[in-house]
């Protein structure tokens, strides 16, 4: 209480917190960051999807967004609902670094068995040998990309998706960086 019989305004509040203003502004420049972000990452898409649609034609590409669209089919069925448990389990006092552990085992665990089940439907059921092969390879690295996406909580749980917004940048001009290099060859 402070002098006066009047309640303390600070009384209760978690020093650890930031200040309602600080705040404000940390999610105001978290909020540009990730809009910029996702900008460099939709020019960066279009650029590679141009330049692998004109290097593959239409029956490769359609070859390549076949295993995307079966692979990312997939993958639906085994969010279950893990990002929002771990965003709000981040905000809860407790061992993080335990709950990330679990979390993470889970998701790798469901995602691999799902998407292995699918390519293994993929080998029963369709004709081409490409898509069959390609759904291996594109189930093996969404499996790591839907681990690597769960961490993106840690990185809000903090305020702090500046860093993640960086990585996804880099990630952005290595991918189309590398797809010039793989179309040059």
């Amino acid at each position: 209480m402070a002098t006066g019989g009047m309640p303390d305004p600070q009384a209760g509040q978690d020093p650890a917190q930031p200040a309602p203003s600080v705040l404000n502004q940390s999610v105001a420049r978290n909020m540009a960051m990730v809009v910029a972000g996702k900008a460099v990452a939709v020019v960066a898409g279009i650029a590679v999807t141009v330049l692998t649609t004109r290097h593959l034609g239409p029956t490769d590409y359609g070859r390549y967004r076949e295993v995307l669209n079966y692979v990312i089919f997939g993958s639906v069925f085994v969010d279950l609902g893990l990002y929002m448990i771990v965003l709000r389990e981040l905000g809860r006092p407790g061992n993080h670094a335990r709950f990330l552990g679990a979390a993470m085992a889970l998701r790798l665990t469901a995602t691999g068995a799902a998407l292995f089940a699918v390519s293994v439907a993929g080998l029963l059921l369709l004709d081409d040998p490409v898509v069959r092969t390609g759904m291996f390879v594109g189930a093996l690295y969404y499996t790591v990309y839907q681990a690597s996406e769960l961490l993106i909580a840690v990185f809000q749980r903090h305020l702090r998706q500046d860093r993640q917004v960086m990585a996804e940048m880099a990630g952005s001009a290595a991918l189309v960086a590398l797809t010039v290099m793989a179309v040059a060859l």
